[in-house]
Parts: C-alpha cells; sequence; structure tokens
C-alpha cells in the first residue's frame, strides 16, 4: 500500500473524482444494510477512510463514527470538508493492518474501495482477522473490491488527463496479468505563485480471486451472508461478471465462531 501516493494526491483526490463512486454507494449501501440485514446499531468503524466523505455522512445520521486512515494528508483533507462539531465522529491516523485490540468494540465496520490496495492475501487476513475481533457478535462487516476482471478493465482506461486553471494531471495505466495488478501513474502539476510544480504518484491495485476472500473469511470464522454487484444485483463468484464485489460478512451471534 503506498501511502507516500495517497498523501501526494490528497491535495486533489476529490477533484479527480476518486471518492466518487464510493460516496455514491454509501447511502445506498447504508439502506441495503438496514433494510436485508435488519442493522440498527449505532457505532460504526470505517476502514480506509480516505478524504472523509463517508464517514462525515455516516456521522450526518447520528451514528457514533471512527474513522480509521494510514496516510495523514488524506486525514487533513477530511478534517477541511465539513465543520463536525456536535458530530460523533472520530478521525484516527492508523494501519488497518494492525488493529489488533486497540479499539472498542462496535456494531458494524466498513471498508469501501480499500481491499485492492494491499499487497496480498496475508495483508487481507490480518485485517479481516482484526475486524472479527472488533465487531460484536452478531454483527456486519461490509466491504467491496475490484474484481480481476474491473482491474484489467480499468487498465484499458489509459490516458485519461483532468485541468483546469491551476491543475493539470495526466493519468496512465497499465494492467499486469501475471501480478493480476494495475498500475496507475499520475503525473500532477499544480499552479502556484506564477510557477508550475511537477509531482508524480504511482498506484498499484491488486486483484484477488473472488472465492479467496470467501475462504479468508470463512477460516477467520466470519459468516458469509452475502454477495452483490454495486447494483446489489446477487453475485455467484463462479458464474456471475462484474467490475465490482460487495461481501456481507457476519460475525456469529453464538461462540461457536474463533478467529484464528
Amino acid at each position: 500500500m503506498s501511502i507516500t501516493a495517497y498523501d501526494t494526491l490528497a491535495p486533489i483526490y476529490d477533484r479527480l473524482g476518486l471518492s466518487k463512486d464510493s460516496e455514491a454507494l454509501m447511502p445506498r449501501l447504508y439502506q441495503r444494510i438496514q433494510s436485508r440485514y435488519g442493522w440498527v446499531g449505532r457505532r460504526v468503524m470505517e476502514l480506509g477512510s480516505g478524504t472523509g466523505g463517508n464517514a462525515i455522512w455516516l456521522a450526518h445520521r447520528g451514528l457514533n463514527t471512527l474513522a480509521l486512515e494510514q496516510s495523514g494528508e488524506m486525514i487533513m483533507q477530511a478534517r477541511v470538508r465539513t465543520d463536525t462539531l456536535g458530530l460523533g465522529l472520530t478521525w484516527k491516523q492508523h494501519d488497518v493492518r494492525q488493529m489488533k485490540a486497540q479499539f472498542e468494540t462496535t456494531d458494524l465496520v466498513l471498508a469501501l474501495n480499500l481491499f485492492n490496495d494491499f499487497a496480498n492475501l496475508r495483508e487481507l487476513e490480518l485485517i479481516i482477522s482484526s475486524t472479527y475481533n472488533l465487531l460484536e457478535p452478531g454483527r456486519l462487516f461490509v466491504f467491496d473490491m475490484m474484481t480481476i476482471e474491473g482491474l484489467t478493465e480499468l487498465g484499458r482506461h489509459s490516458g485519461e488527463l483532468y485541468s483546469d486553471d491551476r491543475l493539470l494531471v495526466y493519468v496512465t495505466r497499465s494492467y499486469d496479468f501475471d501480478r493480476q495488478a494495475n498500475t496507475s501513474k499520475f503525473v500532477i502539476f499544480t499552479h502556484n505563485e506564477g510557477l508550475w510544480h511537477r509531482e508524480d504518484a504511482v498506484l498499484v491495485q491488486r486483484g484477488y480471486p473472488v472465492q479467496a476472500i470467501i475462504a479468508l473469511l470463512q477460516r477467520t470464522g466470519f459468516v458469509l451472508s452475502g454477495l452483490e454487484t454495486s447494483d446489489f444485483v446477487p453475485y455467484d463468484p463462479t458464474t456471475s461478471r462484474g467490475e465490482r464485489v460487495i461481501f456481507y460478512a457476519q460475525r456469529p451471534a453464538s461462540a461457536n465462531g474463533a478467529s484464528k
């Protein structure tokens, strides 16, 4: 996971539209969690909160929200997005691979547009295991992930250009079939005090078989309650096609499930 890249992208992350899909999904996903799973909790933990749009949305609905983000620059952008005075919202700079028992238990854990950032299944297993231990029995872990098919398609969208009076960003992408990884390279020019300044950022996103993520969930003790596309259509990992999958995983209400 390239923190340096996210630190570089943080000031322009929302301007480039990199948070729009996740933030557009949040209201519909929250309604889905309530209607299908009858969720009525009050405490939410968001992993990889980015520039804070989803955490702010949740807090405005009266939920006690803990937003974890490893990039300090992303948290800085989140803090200036809105006045959070009076909201039950806490920002915390933290590596979600190292949560352990450092936080109080919660009623719901969300992780949107996060899992593809990690380099291997071992890192994902650390996150899943820690999440299991942080959830109250019977509660949900909901996360999404771009499929290998989705990352392959993303790799075809190369040569994108974003520009305004003070910003010029050129994005090239490529997909490595051997590594099952998409690499996005950002060349960023910002105009300040009469001069143009250049920065570069590289994001690598790994693709994982949906079946492998299911196996990690089950090995940790979670029960897979559902798989859907971002349009909330049921997803079958053996036959379905789609660029993004939403996982609904539940910590069992009984003591039979146990984190490994």
